[in-house]
């Protein structure tokens, strides 16, 4: 009579699709293209990405140097989030290096600025667009996460929920950064870590908060 009922549950219930990784990075993509047309759409891009069209290259390489690294931070992060998004997930020495290269690089060249222009003035060159760069960082970072959220990341089963909540929603949040970063002509690494990486490993804290509670299985 058990095993009959049993059974009978069993024949009702649906199959759940299997949870692909390869569908993280569908949505990543989909991140940085609504970013890109929120941004150029509002604000624009700055001057030396529109000389490029009549290829006119700039000599300054944090143009392109800024934005790179945001997004190598992200793609990162992302990486390691499709590692744990299982319980026996396991980061491993390669992502952990990606991973860290990028903060490492950060804080190489805010060590140059420091020695080339000294901490007094390096540390006034992050009072420019602080509203703008806080309002889509922060708050696109989050919004990119409930993105995530809504098409990935709910469906997740990971051993350590904060943490996986955390890293990603800074890997979002830094794919919205690099996108927006093209309209920010602000490219002094001490500006880049007070309005840029503060405010997306704020919205990771919010994030792995959030994903406490609610990714348990």
């Amino acid at each position: 009579m058990t095993q009959a009922m049993i059974d009978q549950l069993v024949g009702n219930l649906k199959p759940v699709p299997k949870l692909r990784p390869g569908h993280l990075w569908g949505v990543g993509v989909l991140i940085i293209i609504l970013t890109a047309i929120y941004v150029v759409g509002r604000f624009g891009v700055r001057p030396e990405y529109l000389a490029m069209a009549h290829l006119t290259f700039t000599g300054n390489e944090a143009v392109y140097g800024k934005p790179l690294l945001l997004l190598w931070a992200g793609v990162a992060c992302l990486w390691g989030v499709a590692r744990l998004y299982r319980p026996e997930g396991q980061l491993g020495g390669t992502v952990w290096a990606f991973m860290t290269a990028p903060v490492i690089l950060l804080l190489l060249n805010i060590a140059r600025q420091f020695a080339e222009m000294g901490v007094i003035e390096s540390l006034s060159r992050v009072d420019d667009y602080a509203s703008q760069c806080i309002i889509t960082n922060f708050f696109g970072g989050l919004i990119a996460f409930g993105l995530l959220w809504a098409l990935w990341l709910r469906k997740a089963a990971p051993d350590r929920p904060a943490v996986f909540g955390a890293m990603a929603a800074v890997g979002v949040a830094c794919l919205v950064a690099a996108t927006y970063s093209v309209r920010c002509d602000r490219d002094a690494p001490t500006y880049v870590l007070v309005w840029y990486v503060l405010p997306i490993l704020a919205a990771g804290g919010v994030a792995g908060l959030m994903s406490r509670r609610m990714l348990r299985w």
